[in-house]
C-alpha cells in the first residue's frame, strides 16, 4: 500500500503540533487498503502519550532557551533530555508539552517514557523559580572568589543554584540565587553570617604609604613581588592573613596591596607592611640611583624577550633594581632607573650603554663582562694539585706498569705456589721521591751550606 499523511492547514491562531492530521492509504484491491488501516491504527494505538503542563507560557520559553543565553542550565539540559530520551517531544500549547514514545508491545518503553517526563517535569519546576539577586560589594568579594562557601549555601539552604556574576560596565558582582521563597531566605541568613565571620578586607595604598613618591612605591611593590612573593608571603604568615597585589587599573599605575582577614590580623599586616617599606626606604638611601636614557628604538634590545636582559643585568651586576620606566608618548625616549651598589651601578651603566651602541644584548656574558672589556690579569699560583707530592710505586711500574721488578716478584711467587707454599700476595710500597716535594724559598740555599759543610768535614778527616 502507499500511505499519505497530510497535515493541518496552516493556523496563524494555533500552534503548529495542534490539529488532526489526515492518513490516506490506496492498495492494489479492498482487502490490502483494509489491512493497512489496521496496521496504521494498531501503531497510532501503540504510541504512549504523556502530557507536561506548565504555569506559563514565560517557564515553557526557559525550556527552549527563548529569552536567555542558548548555554543556560535549563535550557541546555532540556536539550540533551530531547536528545537522548528517544521520545518525541511535541509543544502544542504555549503550556503544554506532548511526549510520545511507541511501546510496540515492550512494557520496558513505558518506563522511558516515564524517566523522561519526570526529568522535565523537573526543569519546568526549575524554570518556574523566580531568580534572586544580591549584590556583592568588592570588600566581601574574596568570600565568594571561594566556589566552597557557594557549594556550601547551595546545598544546606536547599536552592537549586547559586552563582556569582561578575558584574560588566557599570555594573557590580552580584549573586544569583534560584529557589523557592524558603530556600531563598534560608540562603540570604546564611550569606550575611558568612560575611559576620569571614573578616574584612583593607587595601594598603602604597603610594599613599610612600608619602607620595611614586618612585618609592614602585621600588616597594618590586620588592615584595621579587623573588616569587617571598617577602609578601612572609608577612602573610606572620599576620595570619591573605595578601596579594592588585592589578594596576590604569596604565602605569602603581599597583595596591590587598589585605584579606580578622581585624585583628589586618591591623597586624598593615603594621607588618609599613615596617618593610621604612626598612626599604632606609635601604635606598643607602644606595646609588642612576637614570639611564634609551632611545626609542633601542628599547627592545635593553628589554629583552620578556624582560630577561634587564633580569640579566641586574642578577649580574647585583643591583637591587634594574627597571625600564613607561614612555609617556610613542617614539619618546625610554628611562632606565638603576639602583643598588656604586659598583654595581657603574657595572650596569656600561653593560647599557654598550647595549645601546651594538644595539644587540649578545655580548653579555654568565660572568658579568662585556666583550671587548679587558679582562683582570690572572697572577701565577700553585694549585693545590701542583702542591701535593706524587704518589710513586718503588717498584716503578709493578702493579700499574707491569715492570721487570714486578715480573721478577711474580716468577718468584709463582716458584713458591708450585712448592706447595701459599703464594704471597706482593706488597706495594709506596715512598716520596725528594723530587716530588717543591722547592720553597730560603731552604735551598740552606742546603747548599750544610751539604758544604760536610763536604769540608771529610776533607779535614
Amino acid at each position: 500500500c502507499q500511505i499519505q499523511i497530510k497535515g493541518p492547514p496552516p493556523d496563524p491562531n494555533a500552534h503548529k503540533n495542534t490539529g488532526t492530521a489526515n492518513v490516506t492509504i490506496r492498495g492494489a484491491n479492498a482487502n490490502d487498503v483494509a489491512t493497512g488501516l489496521r496496521m496504521v491504527r494498531e501503531y497510532a494505538n501503540s504510541v504512549a502519550r504523556r502530557v507536561v503542563k506548565c504555569a506559563s507560557k514565560e517557564v515553557l520559553d526557559r525550556l527552549f532557551g527563548a529569552g536567555q543565553s542558548a548555554h543556560s542550565s535549563v535550557a541546555s539540559r532540556f536539550a540533551t533530555i530531547r536528545r537522548q530520551c528517544g521520545c518525541t517531544i511535541l509543544r502544542d500549547s504555549d503550556t503544554t508539552l506532548q511526549v510520545l514514545l511507541p511501546l510496540d508491545k515492550d512494557p520496558s518503553l513505558e518506563r522511558e517514557i516515564d524517566g523522561a517526563v519526570k526529568d522535565i517535569q523537573q526543569l519546568v519546576e526549575e524554570a518556574s523559580l523566580a531568580t534572586t539577586t544580591i549584590p556583592v560589594s568588592p570588600e566581601h568579594s574574596h568570600i565568594w572568589a571561594d566556589a566552597a562557601n557557594l557549594r556550601n549555601i547551595q546545598r544546606k539552604a536547599g536552592l537549586v543554584r547559586l552563582s556569582l556574576r561578575k558584574g560588566g560596565e557599570g555594573q557590580g558582582a552580584r549573586l544569583e540565587l534560584l529557589g523557592n521563597g524558603q530556600a531563598v531566605s534560608k540562603a540570604r541568613t546564611m550569606i550575611d553570617k558568612l560575611i559576620d565571620t569571614s573578616g574584612t578586607a583593607e587595601v594598603f595604598e602604597t603610594v599613599k604609604e610612600c608619602e607620595g613618591d611614586l618612585q618609592l612605591a614602585e621600588a616597594v611593590v618590586n620588592m615584595l613581588s621579587t623573588n616569587r612573593a617571598a617577602t609578601l608571603h612572609q608577612i602573610a604568615r606572620d599576620s595570619g592573613t591573605t595578601l596579594h597585589i592588585e592589578d594596576g587599573r590604569k596604565g602605569g599605575e602603581v599597583r595596591n596591596v590587598k589585605v584579606v582577614g580578622g581585624p585583628t590580623e589586618v591591623a597586624l599586616a598593615i603594621k607588618l607592611l609599613r615596617r618593610a617599606v621604612a626598612e626599604h626606604r632606609a635601604l635606598l638611601a643607602l644606595m646609588t640611583t642612576k637614570e639611564v636614557e634609551i632611545p626609542s628604538d633601542k628599547v627592545p634590545s635593553v628589554l629583552g624577550p620578556g624582560g630577561r636582559t634587564l633580569h640579566k643585568i641586574q642578577t649580574l651586576t647585583l643591583c637591587t633594581d634594574v627597571q625600564l620606566s613607561k614612555r609617556t608618548e610613542a617614539g619618546s625616549a625610554a628611562v632606565c632607573v638603576i639602583r643598588g651598589a656604586e659598583e654595581a651601578v657603574k657595572k650596569a651603566d656600561m653593560m647599557l650603554k654598550e647595549i645601546i651602541e651594538s644595539g644587540t644584548s649578545a655580548r653579555l656574558h654568565q660572568n658579568g663582562t662585556i666583550e671587548g672589556e679587558p679582562a683582570p690579569a690572572e697572577g701565577k699560583f700553585m694549585g693545590a694539585r701542583d702542591a701535593q707530592p706524587r704518589l710513586r710505586n718503588k717498584m716503578r711500574g709493578g702493579a700499574w706498569g707491569g715492570g721487570t721488578a714486578a715480573v721478577a716478584k711474580g716468577a718468584s711467587s709463582s716458584s713458591k705456589s708450585r712448592g706447595g707454599a701459599a703464594a704471597k700476595p706482593a706488597r706495594k710500597d709506596f715512598v716520596f721521591d725528594e723530587s716530588d716535594f717543591p722547592a720553597l724559598p730560603g731552604k735551598s740555599k740552606a742546603k747548599e751550606e750544610k751539604a758544604a759543610g760536610e763536604a769540608q768535614k771529610e776533607s779535614s778527616k
